[in-house]
């Protein structure tokens, strides 16, 4: 990744992976690896003193989180940076395609099933299913506002295998792509999440992910918040 930030009062280590599953990598190594070989990016603010924000994308409402966020966290369906439009062919993301019903009140969506969390557990439709009924708590999660359009609109959601989920509308969406790419995948196993069971929704709230997200997947991996660093 070829992209560079400046660091200035609060510093946010991210180390690149190698592959889809996230291999961290020292942010106090003394040799940087070449192009193309991982690396590090140090991503500062000067809009937070010590509090970052949630890093769980669903509880994050200001760019200070929602940058690395992007970076640590996988997309069901990505856009192309060139023609901004959703499409399979988007590195990284989750999904290798998605199925519009003839009716247009619910969309399916295909996994690939090689993507792995950085501590090899696969990400599988549990996660982004986990990730909408998360959406469906609002409040109760403390899910950010942004994302209530997509949890207004996506009135169900249904797991059909491992690898494939549906996503119900209550009535047609002309957003109804873009309503669905706002549900990443999160890490159901590292919450004790299995869906059915009971849940405790508001144990999401000041989560230790929200500091220090042990698990993760995307092109960076989280290794470390240092408040007040410059």
């Amino acid at each position: 990744m070829s992209k560079f930030y400046r660091l200035f009062g609060l510093g946010l280590v991210l180390a690149l992976a190698l592959s889809f599953g996230v291999v961290l990598v020292n942010a106090q190594d003394g040799e940087m690896p070449g192009p193309g070989e991982g690396g590090l990016v140090i991503r500062g603010s000067t809009r937070s003193s010590a509090n970052l924000g949630p890093l769980v994308w669903l509880r994050c409402s200001g760019v200070d989180c929602s940058d690395p966020n992007g970076l640590i966290w996988p997309a069901l369906i990505g856009l192309d940076p060139e023609t901004q439009n959703y499409s399979v062919e988007t590195n990284g993301q989750l999904a290798t395609g998605w199925e519009i019903a003839e009716d247009g009140l619910s969309v399916t969506v295909t996994m690939r099933q090689d993507a792995t969390w950085n501590d090899g557990t696969p990400i599988t439709a549990t996660d982004i299913y986990f990730a909408w009924e998360a959406m469906q708590q609002g409040e109760g999660v403390g899910m950010s506002s942004s994302y209530a359009p997509a949890a207004a609109a996506l009135v169900g959601a249904e797991i059909i295998d491992d690898y494939t989920i549906r996503f119900d509308f209550d009535a047609v969406q002309c957003e109804a792509i873009r309503q669905v790419a706002s549900v990443s995948a999160l890490p159901a196993h590292s919450f004790g999440y299995t869906p059915g069971a009971d849940f405790d929704w508001a144990s999401m709230i000041d989560h230790p992910f929200d500091r220090a997200p042990a698990v993760t997947s995307g092109p960076f991996g989280f290794d470390r918040l240092e408040p007040g660093t410059a």
